[in-house]
């Protein structure tokens, strides 16, 4: 493994880390300010063996597998005999306490957003060509960086239309104007025709077709603008839509693909993420921030051992003006959890199949020399 595939990793886990400790650390902070007394604020689970340490009423540990953590507030056992415990306060706090992590995770996300919105700006591409990849129809006429596109069969000017052409002509010959060291060449060049998912139809029902485009093989330069605290706001708020919209699809199985190859557990989280730092750092930290705005919005789903299933058991609670039994709750939890790690466990045997695959490949090519 090279070095910057270490960093990659490195700033991936640490990444996922923050997003960990900012999910818990909402419900530890809302408890506090109720003056819950919380007995545990971990970080990941298996056995404490990181970091171990006592502030007050509160332990504060680092375990093993960093893959997620928890809060232990007292009172939220069925047995707690505690007066002052979660199980003792009003539902409207107990409440807070439990949205209180997901809330954090979606604030984090948009402020993420609109900070790189501020900080960074926004790309914005121009006609000049910053990559040509090899043994594509860019590379096979002759295109090079730096080269400055004009136009496409004399009709088109801004980036966009010069794209657009080039995808109305799949397999069709077209002539390509751009300036070169201060000349004007014109070039013909034919697109490669490549498969695609076209969307139709509204975004809450969505349909896709399959449509054939035209591409040539180069990546365009793009350069970042400023924008202001209203452009970063509307894009920030965008970027939060499209992660709604991205899960709503895959829920509703809407999306153009296979929900099992859309779907992956913490190897391809940690896989995507590392590949996400290749992009640069500001790439890496929006990426970053989706995730924990999915995060946020995942927790809030009424799936038992979820903080979505704990806020439907207290809005039944308030509905009946009586609590629940305790014990069948903790249950219906425990069972969920289980569910969970089920899920996660295959999720995870799915994600490293490749590598399998490539180890035994290797081996089986290693035995017959």
């Amino acid at each position: 493994m090279t070095l910057a595939n270490v960093a990659a990793y490195a700033a991936t886990i640490a990444a996922l880390a923050v997003i960990i400790v900012v999910h818990e650390f909402g419900h530890f902070a809302v408890a506090k300010a109720f003056r819950m007394p919380v007995e545990e604020f971990s970080i990941g689970f298996g056995r404490p063996i990181l970091a171990r340490f006592k502030r007050a009423e509160t332990l504060y540990t680092l375990r093993l597998f960093l893959v997620g953590g928890f809060v232990r507030i007292t009172g939220m056992e069925p047995d707690s005999k505690a007066e002052d415990g979660f199980d003792r306060r009003p539902v409207r706090q107990r409440m807070a306490v439990i949205l209180a992590g997901s809330a954090m995770n979606l604030a984090l996300a948009v402020v993420v957003f609109i900070a790189l919105g501020l900080i960074v700006g926004k790309t914005v591409v121009t006609n000049e060509i910053q990559q040509v990849v090899s043994d594509t129809p860019a590379a096979r006429a002759g295109l090079r960086p730096g080269d400055r596109i004009v136009g496409v069969n004399q009709t088109s000017d801004t980036w966009e239309e010069i794209r657009s052409e080039l995808r109305a002509h799949p397999g069709e010959s077209v002539r390509l104007t751009l300036e070169r060291d201060g000349r004007t060449l014109t070039l013909p060049i034919v697109p490669e025709p490549t498969e695609e998912k076209e969307r139709e139809g509204t975004l809450l029902r969505p349909k896709w077709r399959d449509v054939t485009v035209g591409v040539i093989g180069m990546v365009p330069k793009g350069t970042r603008e400023p924008m202001g605290w209203g452009e970063s706001i509307a894009d920030g708020a965008s970027q939060a839509f499209g992660v709604v919209l991205g899960i709503y699809w895959t829920v509703t199985g809407q999306l153009p693909v296979r929900v099992k190859d859309a779907v992956g557990g913490p190897v391809a989280v940690v896989r995507f993420m590392a590949q996400g730092w290749k992009g640069g750092l500001a790439w890496f930290v929006n990426l970053a921030a989706m995730f924990s705005f999915q995060i946020g919005l995942i927790n809030l789903f009424p799936i038992p051992a979820l903080d979505g299933s704990r806020a439907v058991f207290l809005s039944i609670e308030w509905i009946r003006r009586r609590p629940l039994d305790p014990r069948k709750e903790a249950l219906v939890h425990v069972v969920g959890f289980m569910v969970l790690i089920g899920c996660m466990i295959l999720l995870t045997i799915k994600d490293v199949q490749p590598f399998v695959g490539k180890l035994q490949r290797m081996f089986s090519d290693m035995t017959r020399q």
